[in-house]
């Protein structure tokens, strides 16, 4: 089985004559190098197991090593590389046992069925071998001896992990404070609106009916002259005489209302506005600082309306 051809252990054999420090801290190397890439695989972390494997591998190009390296690209989703090792692995281990060759030709099935036609035919011709990894862990050092010419591998040195950590961004300064044009109190505005509009309503209101009892009262002393009469009528006078001095007086009387209405209306009007103004000038603006004073810190608008005259009085206390 697999997990049987995993865990046997591996002989690395050694020429006859004696190894030099570096042959043999490269044997010890990768002999730890597959201690842990059987351990890995035996916990699940495949992908890890790869790594340790294509290590031994450069440093000891072993056929059991192929076969271990092979499971554990199969079980980290490296197909192509699996079927590789597999095929490779077939290729170059002769005196295997039955059950072993079938357990590799199982792995091989299981491979190529996660691959394509064109994949499989990418592949058939022989299988390169491994890119060598760097260990990540450093050779024991060797004594200091004498070293004959290197007739192996070198062990390749840990690679030197960096890491690079990156300063945020400054802060760019917060944007000065900016005042709404708006009031933040928008009811006295709504109330000196309202105020301007229905004294705008009841001006042009009276202007139309003063123009109409102007019309009537011009009629009534057209009437009058026609007769050759005058107002107030004498005691003389015809009863129509009387009754046209009467409408007259009526007509009059009615232009006067009307244009009192109208003047009031008026000035009632222009205060309302006015006082609106100053209000929007003075008041408190949305989005005002809360630490910041108020310019106005009450204002009022009071309605005036006489006999003779109209308006608004505004009062605002600082």
């Amino acid at each position: 089985m697999a997990l049987a051809l995993l865990v046997t252990p591996v002989a690395f054999a050694s020429p006859g004559w004696a190894q030099s420090a570096s042959d043999e801290a490269a044997t010890n190397l990768a002999r730890e190098r597959f201690k842990e890439g059987v351990a890995y695989f035996d916990k699940g972390h495949f992908e890890q197991a790869r790594v340790a494997f294509l290590q031994v591998y450069a440093l000891r190009r072993h056929p059991a090593v192929l076969a271990n390296l092979a499971w554990s690209c199969l079980r980290s989703n490296h197909f192509l590389e699996a079927h590789l090792y597999f095929h490779q692995f077939l290729s170059e281990s002769k005196d295997i046992t039955a059950a072993q060759r079938a357990d590799i030709q199982d792995g091989l099935s299981q491979a190529d069925a996660r691959l394509g036609p064109n994949e499989i035919n990418a592949a058939s011709s022989p299988a390169p071998a491994p890119a060598p990894e760097p260990p990540q862990v450093a050779p024991r050092p060797a004594p200091r001896v004498a070293e004959p010419p290197a007739t192996s591998e070198q062990p390749q040195a840990p690679p030197i992990e960096t890491t690079t950590t990156s300063e945020p961004p400054p802060e760019s300064p917060p944007e000065p404070h900016r005042s709404s044009f708006w009031p933040e109190n928008m009811l006295p505005v709504y109330i000196g609106g309202g105020v301007f509009i229905v004294s705008a309503a009841v001006a042009i209101g009276a202007g139309v009916a003063k123009q109409s009892a102007q019309d009537n009262a011009n009629t009534q002393t057209n009437l009058i002259i026609a007769r050759q009469g005058t107002c107030p009528a004498p005691s003389t006078a015809t009863s129509a005489l009387v009754r046209a001095c009467a409408t007259l007086a009526d007509d009059k009387s009615q232009w006067d209302q009307d244009a009192t209405a109208g003047n009031i209306a008026i000035g009632v009007g222009i205060a309302a506005l006015v006082g609106t103004a100053v209000y929007w000038f003075v008041a408190k603006k949305q989005g005002d600082e809360v630490n910041t004073p108020p310019t106005a810190m009450e204002t009022r608008i009071v309605p005036i309306v006489g006999l003779s005259f109209g308006g608004l009085s505004a009062s605002t206390t600082f």
